[in-house]
């Protein structure tokens, strides 16, 4: 996240390219039977939502560096 935070900073092509990939991230999670609806699976429930929680954050970082673009 850090090294595609400093790229952006300073090359316009950089931009460009994350505003495409944020559209094709947009698509990909949006709709039933899409990857929004991927979660992690373990048998002990405690630790499925240590996991689903860690999964989701990095999903909303990603989310948020694309939609400040």
């Amino acid at each position: 996240m850090n090294q595609i935070n400093y790229s952006l900073e300073d090359n316009e092509k950089v931009k460009d390219t994350i505003k495409s990939i944020g559209n094709t991230y947009s698509f990909i999670n949006s709709g039933n039977g899409s990857f929004s609806d991927f979660y992690i699976w373990r048998e002990d429930f405690d630790e499925r939502v240590i996991e689903n929680n860690k999964f989701i954050e990095i999903k909303d970082k990603i989310g948020s560096l694309i939609a400040n673009q």
